[in-house]
């Protein structure tokens, strides 16, 4: 599902309909000052190349974010917008 919302020629999608085994880059998210800085906190920002390791609609997703990997749950997840990387994205995502 497509969120319709295009940002610097990307199509955003809610991290949540992300596939496990899929690599994406963080571009935005929707939500209050509260969760912007616990994702922050976390090393969940705009620009980083992530993995997603487990997850689904409605189950906790487990991330790996540069060297560490993360467990957030569906509330969370679905306000993270992201697309696939693209030829100016960083490459040092996670391994």
């Amino acid at each position: 599902m497509e969120s319709g919302i295009n940002n610097l020629n990307h199509q955003l999608i809610p991290l949540s309909d992300v596939r496990p085994g899929t690599d994406v880059v963080i571009r935005a998210f929707r939500g209050g000052r509260g969760m912007r800085q616990r994702l922050l906190d976390l090393g969940v920002v705009p620009g980083e190349r992530i993995r997603v390791i487990r997850g689904g609609r409605g189950m906790p997703h487990v991330l790996m974010v540069k060297t560490s990997k993360i467990m957030l749950g569906h509330g969370i997840v679905r306000h993270i917008l992201v697309s696939p990387p693209a030829a100016g994205d960083p490459e040092n995502g996670p391994e």
